[in-house]
């Protein structure tokens, strides 16, 4: 099966608005070095447990974007530490 690239590309578009949204109100670089990767990894896990709580596809969405989100923010941290 081939990548649907836009499709990919609309989803990683999704992430990184998510990630802007995410420093605009506050959880910047120094906050989520302060939290630390499992931190930042246990509350991407915590909007995947709650999925079946959401009542709408749109809803779902927001929260798996959200989770991704969470996840490349531990990603940056260990491309900043090596940790």
């Amino acid at each position: 099966m081939e990548l649907d690239v836009t499709r990919t590309s609309r989803v990683v578009q999704a992430i990184a608005g998510e990630r802007a949204r995410q420093r605009r109100i506050g959880y910047t670089t120094e906050s989520d070095d302060a939290k630390g990767p499992a931190a930042l990894v246990g509350y991407a896990v915590d909007h995947l447990t709650h999925l079946g709580e959401v009542s709408s596809s749109s809803a779902v969405r927001v929260e798996l974007i959200q989770a991704a989100a969470l996840i490349v923010a531990a990603i940056e941290f260990h491309d900043r530490t090596g940790t």
